[in-house]
């Protein structure tokens, strides 16, 4: 049955998942839009060459206005090759010249010299001399701090202590600043927006309320966005890695989230995507700041997007946990969780399981593991037991990627002195495992293969009198004290009935 099932695990993943491996120093894939290429011109191609590391060492991209004729006809927008030092851009050169059209985008071949681009101590971008930006500083935190560009302009940022994003400012002629708290936006200190999951609210001088919807593609990059009406506001069009058609788009500075929903800041010429964690520009197809937890993928790239896998994943800021079910004709989908509470769940029992399980451990003041598997910067996948034709919940390691937890959400432990745990304290526990396995491999790994005589080993021991025990007991259950215990069927996932 063990063999079964994690085989059964292992094909799954396998068939969510396309690996690259390179066969050679240098790789060739080619994204298109063949579905505009009526007349066969390969007019919107993009042909990209990839080191054995996955860094772009050459790209070439098709749009209007190419090889700088700016006159309506199309051809080479980019002819990029580039220059390393390790993993860090060094240079690069533009053979096709810049676009000069309205709302065009392209690489601004702004220098011409051997480095282009510095970085600090920490591997942080700090100057592009192809943008003109001569100084760019980070708080203590790594957070970015300051932009300064030679023209004098700056763009500046205030974060709060977890690191969320506060406030913008862009000091050009006029200045302008851009403040959020929570969902909503404010614009020099007018409410502009509340962002709600799939659209937003915007409010006139009067705070009268007008609502916008958004049209994503499969990647979560927002297409178009409709107001209440029905009429459309904003169509945005994407190069393959996420640069905005100028040519096609309409409108698209209505609103700032653009490519896998990400807030895009055009301002000063600056082009980048705010992921949270780091800033990606998608002209250079580079990341301002190394991969936060680039010591647990250490085998690749630090510079990586989703662990090198991009076609597997897109590289969100993180905080996320993955929730896998079938739907009603035996289908497999997935649920996307970051920590917030939402009114549009799927109608799947297990899914709506384990979001009352998550809030009635937090709301408890338990539930410290789930937390922050919600707010760290990797993704960790949950999958439903009776899916997988298990019986019981628990954490599985197959190696150093393959990581999920299977949980049987209606499922609780009748403990040995005949106290009871609900299955959401259970999912706690594997959570615990989970999350100290991908954070801290090596030393979790070391207290696995240490025996003890009450807990059966020391990782055991660290969740259950830790993780475990604070959990149940904010929950006003049963505290173990060993690892032993029988499953019984609950009639939820917080319930010990």
């Amino acid at each position: 049955m063990k063999i079964e099932r994690t085989l059964s695990i292992m094909l799954f993943l396998c068939a969510l998942a396309i690996s690259v491996k390179a066969q050679s120093p240098t790789q060739n894939y080619v994204m298109s839009k063949d579905v505009l290429d009526v007349d066969g011109t390969h007019a919107i191609t993009t042909v990209t060459y990839y080191d054995g590391l996955g860094n772009p060492v050459e790209t070439a991209t098709n749009g209007l206005g190419g090889m700088g004729k700016n006159n309506g006809t199309f051809g080479l927008i980019d002819d990029l090759t580039y220059s390393y030092n390790g993993n860090q851009i060094k240079a690069i050169s533009d053979k096709a010249g810049s676009l000069l059209y309205n709302g065009s985008f392209d690489f601004k071949d702004g220098a011409n010299a051997d480095v282009e681009y510095f970085y600090d101590a920490n591997g942080a971008l700090v100057k592009d001399l192809n943008k003109g930006i001569s100084n760019i500083e980070y708080d203590i935190l790594g957070n970015l701090k300051r932009i300064t560009f030679s023209n004098g302009f700056k763009t500046k940022y205030i974060y709060d202590a977890a690191g969320n994003k506060l406030r913008t400012t862009h000091e050009s002629v006029v200045a302008n600043t851009t403040d959020y708290i929570g969902n909503f936006v404010l614009e020099d200190g007018k409410l502009s927006k509340y962002l709600f999951d799939g659209g937003y609210c915007s409010f006139d001088n009067n705070q009268n309320p007008s609502f916008h919807y958004y049209e994503k593609d499969h990647l979560g990059s927002v297409r178009m966005v409709v107001n209440e009406n029905g009429t459309i506001e904003q169509v945005n069009h994407y190069y393959p890695f996420g640069g905005v058609y100028g040519d096609l788009s309409y409108k698209g500075e209505l609103q700032r989230n653009k490519y896998i929903g990400k807030e895009f800041d055009h301002m000063h010429g600056l082009d980048w995507y705010d992921h949270g964690a780091r800033m990606y520009d998608a002209a250079r197809l580079a990341w301002d700041r190394m991969e936060p937890l680039y010591d647990k993928y250490y085998p690749l790239n630090t510079y990586l997007y989703s662990g090198n896998n991009p076609i597997n994943s897109i590289d969100d800021d993180g905080n996320r946990i993955i929730v896998w079910y079938k739907d009603k004709i035996g289908n497999d989908q997935s649920f996307v969780f970051t920590g917030q509470e939402t009114k549009e769940l799927p109608q799947n029992q297990f899914v709506r399981d384990f979001i009352q399980a998550y809030f009635y451990n937090i709301n408890n003041g338990g539930g410290k593991a789930m937390l922050e598997a919600a707010k760290s910067q990797v993704d960790f996948n949950l999958f439903n037991a009776l899916d997988l034709k298990e019986n019981e919940s628990y954490y599985q390691n197959n190696g150093r990627k393959d990581k999920y937890v299977v949980w049987q959400s209606r499922q609780g432990l009748l403990l040995s002195n005949g106290d009871k745990q609900s299955a959401a304290t259970i999912l706690e526990h594997e959570f615990a495992h989970y999350v100290d396995d991908v954070l801290n491999h090596k030393n979790h790994k070391e207290r696995e293969q240490t025996k003890d005589y009450q807990y059966d080993n020391k990782e055991e021991k660290r969740v259950v009198t830790g993780y475990e025990s604070l959990t149940a007991r904010k929950n006003k259950e049963g505290i173990r004290k060993n690892h032993k215990g029988k499953n019984f069927p609950t009639k939820n996932s917080f319930s010990i009935k």
